[in-house]
């Protein structure tokens, strides 16, 4: 006789309910029943959760090796009737046998194993789920709890870093101070450095993040700091008497206290952050010449050897049009520098001249390169000073 899906289903539920699972399980597998061999082995494992004496480790070694690591049943299932008769290790290591993370890590979550959930979770790859549990620890764990987790898995560290970065940046701040990640704690602070910032709170700014670099050990970054720091107090002195220093750099601060002729200003920043003179007489005969201040450029150019040589000086004429104060230091250069600025001053016959004094043909050839073909008479010249070397 046929035996319709009805009856058989009826059937086998009485199985079921009688815990006959040995003759409930080849009917369903004979009869191909779609979900019946799940539905058994579910009741089956539940069953032998409720009422086995044995040992966690037992119980859940005969559960395995019967249903094996597949999906046929939902391990999290039995994991929760195990915890529900208060078998709370049994039911963690069911769990180890859940192969889909989705139903594995909030079945942890819920019985407090935050630790067990975020290795689960990151085992996954599913960043979602590694999220969904940070989210969960932080509400439910105490805060040193939450902290210490976070430091054993760096993958949640900085995921967890991540979020607060888009959220919540003193958050982000927290965190990093109780991760002792003083670098990132620092970088975090420079981001928000901002020039409209109130002179105050930058200065504290700046005084927490080289707190931050001196406790990670950063000693160039420390020193940079430090140095960003005096520099900020010394343009708050100054701002009363230049009001556009806030926020220059050191080079420039120097440039501008020599442009507004507070000379002794320039020298004093120069001692204070150790500048040195070849630097300080490179930024101040430029910023001399910039203002075109030339009695005080030739006031320095007297004061002593210029530990730059002449050239600076030249350069510094020429680049804001003034042959005449260019000439004053033109000869204190070499020839060869000498007939370059004399052709840059347009002056071919004097580096012609001074070519020759040198007899050097290269340098006769480079005032021929630079006259062209046109200046056929001075041509001339150089090519009999040429002759007669």
């Amino acid at each position: 006789a046929v035996v319709s899906t009805q009856s058989t289903g009826g059937l086998i539920k009485r199985l079921v309910r009688m815990r006959l699972y040995y003759l409930a399980l080849p009917i369903v597998d004979y009869l191909k029943i779609p979900g019946g061999q799940q539905m058994v082995l579910s009741h089956w494992a539940m069953d032998k959760v409720k009422r086995s004496k044995e040992s966690d480790e037992a119980i859940a070694d005969v559960i395995f090796k019967r249903v094996g690591p597949s999906d046929s049943i939902s391990y999290a299932s039995v994991a929760n009737e195990a915890r529900n008769y208060g078998k709370t290790e049994l039911a963690i290591k069911l769990l180890d046998y859940e192969p889909r993370s989705a139903e594995q890590v909030p079945a942890l979550m819920r019985m407090s194993r935050f630790t067990n959930a975020i290795e689960k979770a990151i085992e996954s790859g599913d960043m979602d789920l590694v999220h969904t549990v940070i989210v969960t620890m932080e509400a439910k764990q105490t805060s040193r709890d939450f902290i210490n987790t976070l430091k054993d898995y760096p993958v949640a560290s900085a995921w967890y870093a991540k979020w607060c970065s888009l959220t919540d940046s003193q958050k982000l701040h927290d965190h990093f101070y109780t991760q002792d990640n003083f670098e990132a704690s620092a970088l975090l602070s420079i981001k928000e450095l901002d020039a409209s910032m109130m002179l105050d709170s930058k200065l504290k700014l700046l005084e927490s993040i080289n707190r931050h670099f001196t406790d990670g050990s950063k000693e160039f970054e420390t020193r940079q700091t430090k140095e960003q720091i005096a520099l900020l107090k010394r343009q708050m002195a100054l701002q009363t008497k230049v009001a556009d220093i806030i926020g220059l750099d050191l080079n420039e601060t120097i440039s501008i206290l020599v442009q507004r002729a507070l000379l002794a200003d320039a020298d004093s920043v120069r001692k204070e952050f150790k500048i040195s003179d070849k630097k300080f007489w490179w930024l101040k005969v430029r910023a001399l010449a910039q203002t075109r201040n030339w009695p005080e450029l030739e006031k320095f150019a007297r004061s002593k050897k210029s530990p730059i040589g002449y050239s600076p000086f030249v350069m510094a004429c020429i680049e804001n049009n003034n042959k005449a104060e260019a000439m004053r230091y033109i000869e204190r250069v070499s020839k060869e520098e000498q007939v370059e600025f004399y052709i840059d001053l347009n002056m071919p016959e004097k580096a012609a001249e001074i070519a020759k004094s040198a007899k050097s043909i290269d340098l006769l050839d480079n005032v021929l390169n630079a006259i062209g073909s046109q200046n056929t008479v001075l041509t001339e010249t150089i090519n009999s000073f040429k002759s007669g070397l």
